[in-house]
């Protein structure tokens, strides 16, 4: 009697000739892919026993694959929950709960901008930039003098209690009595600023484009200090508070201590674009830069807000009564100056994406008490009174914004505009070629014209209740009184 040997399978078996696997002789399906195997040839014994051995030995290869895999796969999700913990951490902590330490206060906080009727201490009149003063420019007064500069006007005016300043094209800072219209004192610079000067606290700080600040004693034109080259170019005029300066320049705006000029912080600004004056209220600083208006926190000298004016460049920017009124090109916006932007930000690119493409709600937009299309193409800094904004372009454009929503209140054609207008107790003082002239502020009419006999055009104006000074383009600086 012979056995069998116990490593022989008495079953016979089929190769399905789709999937390769083994199936049961008797089997009309394949086990693994259900293709018909009815007319299948039945392997031999011993060809199904090495099938079958194959095939067990590359189930178990697959088996522990699959093992394998299911643990590295395991393991990958843990990493990756232990990552995104990581990196949701740091944007809730830098989100919501860091706050950097607050920047050094200047060492003597009474060295502030006084602003009077008397006084045109910054090219705004004001820290805001409102442009208005409740003095009644001396159009018709008569001419108490005139004086050449020697050179042609580089900035715009600034009026102390008893000496106008400006810029000249040949570098120099003067400054001019007031009573008698002689050169009280002349300093020299390398290269001539292309902003005012400021008048704050008995000093004029004087900013250059080659990055330093100049400050001057206002009565002498002594050297008090003048700093080290900074890494930007000052292109805008000083803003004085609390003992701090704020320069914005070319790629930052910049705190130095008024008494030393030691920096104090400095935030950087993308962009090469910085040509109008920063204005300052409260604890907020409000700066237009190249496509946006930026809002920071001059106590944490940190940004808060930011708005865009795609295509087009702000010209004008003030801050009154808590809100920033910025004008550019295309559009004008009033912005609270509060404003803050949605935690969700950093992400609005990619919903507006999803929005473009059907997948996502439109994204609501920055806030913005209102915005409108309506400011002349070019246009100069705008003049604020107390229920609307007052502005002006070359062309002879002027015309008044609501404050309350942006819609247009009046419009007029007028001669040619030569400087920003000034909003006065008499009315809206504008700088025509050769004349000044007063219109109404509440319809645009003129008022009264002042025509003067000059050579070359008028280049500025500023009114105080001390007098009222114009420049002439070549140099000739007239006061009336």
């Amino acid at each position: 009697m012979t056995l069998a040997s116990p490593s022989r399978d008495s079953t016979r078996y089929k190769r399905c000739p789709t999937c390769r696997r083994v199936t049961p002789a008797d089997s009309q399906r394949c086990y693994e892919c259900w293709n018909d195997v009815a007319n299948t040839a039945v392997l031999s014994p011993e060809e199904g026993i090495r099938a079958i051995a194959r095939q067990t030995a590359s189930d178990l290869a697959d088996q522990a694959l699959v093992t394998r895999r299911r643990a590295f796969w395991r393991r990958a999700r843990k990493v990756a929950i232990a990552f995104g913990a990581g990196v949701m951490s740091v944007v809730i902590y830098f989100t919501f709960i860091y706050a950097p330490d607050p920047p050094r206060p200047g060492r003597d906080p009474s060295i502030n901008m006084t602003v009077a009727e008397a006084l045109w201490p910054i090219d705004g009149h004001d820290l805001g930039g409102s442009r208005a003063s409740s003095s009644r420019p001396a159009i018709a007064a008569p001419i108490a003098w005139s004086t050449a500069l020697g050179s042609p006007p580089r900035v715009p005016l600034v009026a102390g209690e008893t000496l106008v300043y400006t810029a000249l094209e040949d570098g120099r800072v003067v400054a001019i009595e007031q009573a008698t219209g002689r050169e009280a004192w002349a300093h020299a610079l390398a290269n001539p600023p292309i902003a005012a000067p400021t008048l704050a606290s008995g000093r004029l700080f004087v900013p250059q484009v080659s990055g330093r600040l100049l400050v001057l004693d206002a009565e002498s034109g002594a050297v008090v200090f003048e700093t080290p080259v900074l890494p930007t170019s000052f292109t805008t005029s000083p803003m004085v508070a609390d003992g701090v300066v704020y320069l914005f320049g070319t790629g930052a705006l910049v705190a130095l201590d008024a008494s030393t000029g030691a920096p104090l912080w400095r935030h950087a600004v993308p962009g090469t674009w910085a040509f109008v004056t920063p204005v300052l209220a409260g604890r907020h600083i409000a700066v237009a830069t190249g496509d946006r208006t930026l809002i920071f926190d001059r106590l944490t000298g940190q940004q808060t807000y930011f708005y865009e004016f795609r295509r087009a460049h702000p010209y004008s920017i003030t801050l009154v009564d808590d809100t920033v009124y910025s004008v550019s090109s295309r559009f004008a916006a009033a912005i609270d100056v509060t404003s803050e932007r949605p935690w969700w930000e950093r992400w609005r690119k990619y919903w507006n994406q999803f929005w473009v493409w059907g997948m996502a709600p439109e994204p609501p937009p920055p806030p913005s008490l209102w915005v409108t299309s309506r400011p002349p193409r070019d246009g100069y800094p705008v003049a604020v009174a107390p229920d609307r904004l007052l502005v002006a372009g070359p062309t002879g454009d002027l015309r008044a914004i609501s404050r309350a929503d942006g819609a247009p209140l009046w419009q007029q054609q007028v001669a040619p505009i030569m400087a920003p207008p000034t909003l006065t107790g008499a009315g809206i003082l504008v700088l025509h070629e050769n004349a000044l002239s007063l219109y109404a502020a509440d319809n645009g009419a003129l008022l009264s014209t002042r025509p003067i006999e000059v050579s070359t055009p008028l280049e500025h104006v500023v009114a105080t209740s001390k007098g009222t000074y114009v420049v002439t383009q070549d140099g000739q600086l007239t006061a009336l009184r």
